[in-house]
């Protein structure tokens, strides 16, 4: 029942971001449509950055190297994304007309899990959760079809020792990652949520945030430039999706397989088919809903025009648990806020954070919104996005 009007709401209010689309004049939505009125192509291809034939392979080999060596886990990861960082920054700064100097990749300690699975050979399976990226359903549904399973209070350090140690058992880990700017439109949902809570490690947030009303592009707009100076303070919830595949302490957890949350049902399925486990129950994404999970997932993909695999409930009745009405409301009204903070002066947020989160984009083979897809940052995901495809 408490899923049941949950979805409910979430239809009501996805309805509400429509209008709220439809409001702007007709306009198509910001990943649908070509944002830069007025210019001709050719204002964008003259760019006083674009990169001369050199830079760009030098870029595209550090997003193959990223590509190649994080998912690994490797030493050289950090080293990798770290060039990057600094290569990608001028454009970062261009688009966004920022001078402030880039904040660089780091490794963090996020949550982690392991079960054990009956196989062909027995295994224990481990999971490395990237925030933002389902992760709490992640961890239900493994808790559902292992055994052994270990979850709370397990830090990086033990879960990578048991990772590396010998035993009886075949070991293997896996991840899931989000569309990049899904991802970190949910991220701002959250990290506004919690400022407004009052949660201690966003105070200062909350000072610079508090110049603007709750729910207004200006206040997206400075979150966004608050971003772009600390990284929200490496925050794990806007945190690039590479970063989380760093080793740590010079124990590295290589991927065997990265899923991805838009097609999480059938990737758990074809997980565990590669590992040759039969599955006691399908993946089940009812499970271990964040409390937030659904809000931001239902406003931004309306507001974005992302596709959303909505539910509605089957009687047609509207809802009316009163907090989480009111948790909905404030998250649909943040995901419309900083839709408009990036959509301001041509979508230049939107492109800035495309070349910041390029790795990510190339890595895991997503693909740019089409405000990104031009210039530099179109041809040097293309030979990516083309390797793949042939996988």
């Amino acid at each position: 029942m408490a899923f049941s009007w949950m979805l409910t709401l979430m239809v009501l209010h996805a309805l509400q971001a429509e209008r709220l689309i439809e409001d702007f004049g007709g306009q198509v939505s910001l990943l649908q449509q070509h944002l830069v009125v007025g210019t001709d192509a050719d204002d964008v291809s003259t760019s006083a950055l674009e990169a001369s034939s050199s830079d760009e392979v030098q870029l595209e080999s550090l997003l193959r190297q990223a590509g190649e060596e994080c998912p690994q886990s490797s030493e050289a990861c950090l080293s990798i994304l770290t060039d990057l960082r600094t290569q990608l920054w001028p454009y970062v700064q261009e688009e966004a007309n920022w001078s402030g100097a880039a904040w660089l990749p780091s490794g963090m300690d996020s949550e982690q899990a392991m079960g054990e699975i009956s196989c062909s050979q027995n295994k224990t399976m481990y999971y490395r959760h990237i925030w933002k990226s389902a992760g709490h359903s992640v961890f239900e549904n493994l808790e559902q079809v292992t055994t052994h399973f270990r979850q709370d209070g397990m830090s990086y350090s033990e879960f990578c020792q048991n990772f590396n140690s010998l035993d009886d058992r075949e070991h293997a880990a896996f991840t899931f990652v989000r569309d990049p700017i899904s991802r970190f439109i949910s991220g701002y949902a959250e990290i506004e949520h919690r400022t407004r809570d009052g949660v201690t490690q966003y105070a200062d947030l909350a000072t610079t945030l508090s110049q603007h009303p709750v729910g207004s592009p200006e206040r997206a707009a400075a979150f966004f430039k608050e971003f772009l100076r600390t990284g929200i303070n490496l925050d794990g919830h806007v945190k690039p999706q590479l970063e989380f595949l760093l080793p740590n302490g010079g124990c590295s957890v290589p991927m065997n397989f990265i899923g991805k949350t838009n097609s999480m049902e059938e990737d758990w399925t074809r997980m565990f088919r590669l590992q040759e486990c039969s599955l006691s129950a399908p993946f089940d994404e009812h499970l271990g809903l964040h409390p937030n999970d659904q809000a931001d997932k239902v406003a931004m993909e309306i507001s974005l025009g992302l596709e959303s695999d909505r539910a509605t409930d089957s009687s047609g009745d509207v809802a009316t648990n009163t907090s989480s009405e009111l948790m909905l409301v404030e998250a649909t009204a943040d995901m419309r806020a900083l839709v408009a903070a990036l959509q301001q002066d041509r979508s230049k947020y939107l492109r800035a954070l495309c070349w910041l989160l390029l790795p990510d984009f190339a890595a895991f083979n997503f693909k740019l919104p089409a405000a990104c897809q031009q210039g530099q940052l179109r041809s040097l995901l293309q030979p990516r996005r083309g390797e793949s495809d042939q996988q």
